[in-house]
């Protein structure tokens, strides 16, 4: 999984790419616990 900041805005996009299409898992803001992003645990 990647991670791509939206700037100039406060999200963080999480996104795979998977052969010829790309697969957003999450946009989430930046100020949220990081704890609970996608692939935190892994």
């Amino acid at each position: 999984m990647r991670r791509i900041p939206a700037t100039p805005y406060p999200y963080l996009i999480f996104y795979e790419v998977s052969g010829d299409e790309i697969v957003v898992h999450a946009v989430r803001h930046s100020a949220r616990d990081p704890s609970d992003l996608p692939g935190a645990n892994e």
